[in-house]
């Protein structure tokens, strides 16, 4: 069998095909030849995209938000657990210390995660961009070791009139490589994502499920093989 939308051969019983991320129809006959697309999705790449609403991307979100809830458990627990194994078999660390230090630290975690939780509940918002800039800076660890380090800022403007800003460091900057000053952009709390409105001149895009570079052409993320939001 070959992929429907770019003709690679399909991996044995692959569900989704490797080269583009496309899923493989089952059910008819072994396809010999590249099929055009039959799917309702849109396919001009300038405007907000309609896919956020789709139901299996809603299944997403609330996979989501069921594994910030998971986590958050774990960490609650996790530290409290680590810390009284350290206070046990570690005799530089006293066991009613290490359990005020475990416990602490499990509801710091815990309360922060809850905190992402609650902002993927959000709704979504709609801006404009409006600067760019980076800044070089240090910072010290506890042994007073200075790293240097870039931070970039990508500013925007929502149409509510409100300022946001996406900071990233060093090499991991792709919002600063992608948007440019002008782009307008939403923003998809329950994934913590950006979508671009016009991508029609790009040849990259972001998936809005696990944030993976996509090629344009591409129909469904390669790594999570959720639809891309275009």
């Amino acid at each position: 069998m070959y992929c429907q939308k770019c003709g690679t051969k399909r991996n044995g019983h692959a569900a989704f095909c490797g080269a583009c991320g496309e899923r493989f129809l089952e059910g008819g006959r072994q396809q010999e030849e590249i099929t055009p697309r039959t799917d309702s999705f849109p396919s001009s790449l300038v405007g907000f995209s309609s896919r956020a609403h789709d139901k299996e991307i809603l299944r997403a979100a609330g996979k989501n938000k069921k594994s910030a809830l998971g986590c958050a458990v774990f960490l609650l627990l996790a530290f409290p657990i680590g810390f009284l194994l350290a206070g046990i078999f570690m005799e530089s660390m006293p066991l009613d210390e290490a359990m005020i230090i475990g416990v602490g630290l499990g509801l710091l975690m815990f309360v922060i995660s809850i905190v992402r939780i609650l902002s993927m509940k959000k709704n979504t918002w709609e801006g404009t961009v409006t600067d760019k800039t980076y800044k070089d800076k240090t910072r010290r660890d506890n042994s007073d070791n200075v790293t240097y380090y870039r931070e970039y800022k990508v500013s925007l403007l929502t149409t509510q009139g409100k300022k946001k800003s996406i900071i990233e460091q060093d090499a991991r900057r792709p919002m600063y490589d992608y948007l440019q000053v002008g782009d307008r952009v939403k923003y998809h709390p329950a994934f913590g994502t950006y979508e671009k409105y016009d991508k029609s001149r790009d040849r990259i895009i972001y998936c809005n499920i696990c944030a993976r570079e996509n090629p344009m052409e591409n129909e469904r993320c390669t790594r999570c093989h959720n639809y891309l939001f275009k």
